[in-house]
């Protein structure tokens, strides 16, 4: 888990986001049963 004054986030044994939690307003921006999985791009053809 990481938190700082605006979120609160919570990654599961994959390491995916299962939890991000909005604190301002209370609300969770994961949907029930989901997970935001992160990718990292080593090489972008689009970008020069």
């Amino acid at each position: 888990m990481m938190e700082n004054s605006l979120y609160k986030l919570t990654l599961d044994n994959n390491g995916d986001i299962s939890s991000l939690l909005d604190k301002r307003t209370g609300k969770e921006l994961v949907q029930p049963g989901k997970a935001i999985r992160l990718a990292l791009f080593t090489r972008n053809e689009s970008f020069n």
